[in-house]
């Protein structure tokens, strides 16, 4: 979990950046602006000065959906990483007091299958569901 929020550091960090860097572009347009407005540069100069400010301009909001669905993205999976955490944390300190229906019910959630061989035991664990659904279905259990 340390490298999902490093990750999720450096993400923001660039998405920060990316937000800044628009922000310059955006200034020089504005001044590039008045400078025309002012009559201190031709038309010519403005569009030789404005157009390819407007053009990065754009290709960095285009981008910007991109990079904030990315940061959004990890916000999502840490949170749901630390509802994982959690909810194990929970289990485990609730297992004692747990019916034997309801630890079965677990189990049989966890696992797919068991495989006893002569010399060793082979446990294949069903699919990682989302936490939403472990958290949900565990809400269900109750002690005794």
């Amino acid at each position: 979990m340390q490298e999902a929020s490093r990750n999720l550091a450096e993400k923001t960090a660039l998405l920060e950046a990316h937000q800044r860097e628009i922000q310059k572009v955006k200034e020089e347009m504005r001044q590039t602006h008045q400078l025309y407005l002012n009559r201190q540069i031709s038309g010519d100069g403005f569009r030789d000065l404005y157009a390819p400010a407007e053009e990065r301009k754009n290709q960095l909001e285009a981008e910007l959906p991109r990079l904030q669905a990315e940061v959004d993205f990890l916000k999502v999976n840490r949170l749901s990483a630390d509802d994982v955490v959690h909810e194990s944390a929970t289990l485990h300190k609730r297992w004692p007091t747990m019916a034997t229906e309801d630890k079965r019910k677990v189990v049989e959630a966890l696992i797919e299958k068991i495989v006893i061989g002569e010399k060793d035991i082979d446990i294949t664990y069903s699919y990682a569901p989302s936490s939403e659904e472990p958290c949900k279905n565990q809400q269900g259990l109750g002690p005794g």
